[in-house]
C-alpha cells in the first residue's frame, strides 16, 4: 500500500518479518500528532544524552567476566565491562571498544538482552557475547580504564564488593538468556534515528496483531515518539490512540534500532500482549483492527508470549 507523499508502506507481515530477522524497518514518519515536532527532538550523544553499554560475556564453566574499576570513587570495585558510547559510534562498536579497553578481551556481541531508561536522556544497552581473541587484564597492566579482569563464579561474586549491584540484575538475565534453548533476539540494527521512538507489536488472545489500514502513516504498527515521556506511559497513550483501553502486558523488545553516525535517536521494537480484542473507534484518520499473525510469524512470536522463548527486557529505572 501507498502512504502519504509517496512512501511505500510494507505489510503487517513484511514489517514483522524484518523485526523478528533483524532487518532494516526504518519509521519514514512518525504519527500524525508527532510529526510536527521530529525535527526538535534531536538528540546528541555527550550533549543532551548518555548511551551507556555494557558487555556480558560467559564462559563454559557459567563464569561472568568482571573488570575491577580503577576509578578513584570507585577503586577495588568490581563491575560488568561497560561505559559510555562515544559520537559517531555504534552500539557494536562501543561495547566492543569498552570490553576491549577494561578487559584486554576481544568481545563479539551476539545479542541486546536489555534496554534500561531512567529518562529520554540516559539509556544503557547490555549485550551477551563470546569472547574470540586478546588476554584478561593483569594488575601489571592497570590504566585509567581498569585494574584487572577476571572470571567470575556466582559464589566468588558474592564475595566481592560491587561497584553497584544494578549489574547483577543483568548478570541473572545474561544467564537465562546463556541457558535457554530458545531465544528470539540479535544485535541492534544499523538504522539512523532523529528521536527515540517506540514502535509496538500489540498481540491479542485470538493470535492477531493491531494493524493500521489507514492511508495516513508509513507504518503498518503502532509507534510513538519517546520525547519526556516515561516508555509505560507512552505504550498507554500509543494503545489509547489506537482504540485500546484493556488491560495489557509488555512482553519484551524484539528489536532496537540505532545508527550513531550522525544521527543519535533510535527505535525499540516492543511486544506488548492485549487481554482482550474490544478496539474502540478512533477519531483520527488511523484505522486499527485485528489481523490474524501470520502462520510464518505465529511460533516465533507466540512462544514469547507463552514464556517458551526468551527475548531482550525493557527495565525502566
Amino acid at each position: 500500500s501507498q502512504a502519504r507523499e509517496g512512501t511505500v508502506r510494507l505489510t503487517m507481515e513484511e514489517e514483522l518479518s524484518n523485526i523478528v530477522s533483524f532487518m532494516p524497518t526504518k519509521l519514514p514518519r512518525a504519527p500524525d500528532r508527532a510529526d510536527c515536532r521530529i525535527k526538535d527532538m534531536g538528540l546528541e550523544v555527550k550533549y543532551n544524552v548518555c548511551y551507556i553499554v555494557a558487555g556480558i560475556a560467559i564462559d563454559e564453566a557459567g563464569r561472568v567476566l568482571m573488570i575491577q574499576e580503577a576509578k578513584p570513587s570507585c577503586r577495588g570495585s568490581w563491575y560488568l565491562p561497560a561505559g559510555r558510547m562515544e559520537k559517531n559510534e555504534s552500539i557494536i562498536s562501543a561495547v566492543k571498544r569498552e570490553v576491549l579497553e577494561e578487559s584486554g578481551l576481544v568481545f563479539e556481541p551476539t545479542a541486546l538482552i536489555c534496554v534500561e531508561s531512567q529518562s529520554l536522556y540516559w539509556t544503557r544497552f547490555t549485550l551477551i557475547g563470546v569472547i574470540s581473541g586478546g588476554a584478561l587484564k593483569t594488575p601489571e597492566q592497570e590504566d585509567s580504564e581498569s585494574i584487572q579482569a577476571l572470571w567470575m563464579s556466582e559464589e566468588q561474586l558474592k564475595l566481592q564488593r560491587i561497584r553497584a549491584h544494578d549489574c547483577l540484575q543483568l548478570i541473572q538475565l545474561a544467564q537465562q538468556w546463556h541457558t535457554s534453548g530458545h531465544r528470539l533476539g540479535g544485535v541492534p540494527v544499523e538504522v539512523p534515528h532523529v528521536s527515540a521512538s517506540l514502535r509496538l507489536v500489540v498481540t491479542n488472545p485470538s493470535n492477531c496483531v493491531l494493524v493500521n489500514h489507514g492511508i495516513s502513516s508509513s507504518t503498518s504498527l503502532p509507534c510513538g515518539l519517546l520525547e519526556r515521556k516515561t516508555f509505560s506511559y507512552l505504550v498507554e497513550e500509543i494503545l489509547k490512540d489506537c482504540g485500546y483501553n484493556g488491560q495489557h502486558t509488555v512482553e519484551g523488545l524484539l528489536s532496537l534500532e540505532y545508527s550513531g553516525i550522525g544521527k543519535y535517536g533510535y527505535c525499540l521494537t516492543v511486544l506488548v500482549k492485549a487481554h482482550d480484542d474490544r478496539i474502540t473507534k478512533t477519531s483520527s484518520q488511523q484505522q486499527w483492527e485485528w489481523q490474524k499473525l501470520p502462520e510464518s510469524l505465529l511460533e516465533k512470536i507466540g512462544s514469547v508470549i507463552s514464556g517458551d522463548t526468551v527475548c531482550a527486557k525493557f527495565l525502566e529505572l
